[in-house]
């Protein structure tokens, strides 16, 4: 009979897994040595399957679904798998499970269910969340209030994605690449191209996806 692996060592094999195949085996194991309720290493086997090694996420939840009394890290790792995966709209349901359960989301949580609104462009859950991340005072977080610019970008709600930015006290280049990708895309060439001057003028670096949204107002300006 082999010998039961301790927790480090299991913690290190689910790092080195590169096959979900090599996860259900440490998860055998795991049974074996009595070690399912161990919430460390259900939580690094529940990262690996959704987000790690990706395409897993139905393994990741049914493991999960096994876990008596998920902690916060576990459902914002199942939360952002599907946030990330093919049914995001799992990302919302299991968000909404989570107050039923009587957890409290943290930053990371609405961070990936906002992704999740965004690529479904699902507004009306999107200012839902918008409305709890003002409650809970985390409307000042600039990854999350880009988040919401990107999503009422995505929506064609420009004006709302507008007034978020104008409230931002120290915008990032995500927050500038995004406003100058939202007007693009929503055939606001004239706001796109004065807000790329603007950016260019506070000497914010622009990404390869800000310059071809640009590039692409130009060309309609041109014509």
């Amino acid at each position: 009979m082999k010998p039961m692996l301790d927790q480090g060592s299991l913690v290190a094999a689910i790092k080195r897994c590169t096959r979900v195949g090599d996860l259900k085996a440490i998860q055998a194991h795991m049974v074996r040595a009595n070690l399912t309720q161990d919430t460390f290493l259900t939580s690094k086997l529940i990262e690996s399957s959704a987000v790690t090694l990706s395409g897993h996420v139905a393994y990741a939840h049914r493991i999960f679904s096994c876990t008596h009394h998920p902690n916060l890290f576990m459902w914002n790792t199942i939360i952002r798998g599907y946030s990330i995966s093919d049914s995001p709209i799992t990302a919302i349901a299991l968000y909404r499970d989570m107050f039923l359960c009587g957890i409290s989301p943290n930053s990371y949580t609405f961070g990936f269910v906002l992704k999740a609104c965004c690529k479904l462009l699902r507004l009306c859950e999107g200012q839902e969340l918008h409305s709890q991340i003002v409650k809970v005072g985390l409307d000042f977080e600039t990854p999350l209030v880009n988040g919401l610019i990107k999503l009422y970008a995505a929506c064609g709600c420009m004006d709302y994605a507008c007034v978020m930015f104008d409230e931002m006290p120290e915008p990032d280049s995500a927050s500038w690449s995004t406003m100058v990708s939202g007007y693009a895309q929503n055939g606001q060439a004239v706001e796109a191209l004065k807000l790329f001057r603007e950016m260019q003028a506070e000497n914010v670096s622009s990404d390869a996806f800000t310059l071809a949204s640009v590039v692409g107002c130009v060309a309609i300006w041109v014509l």
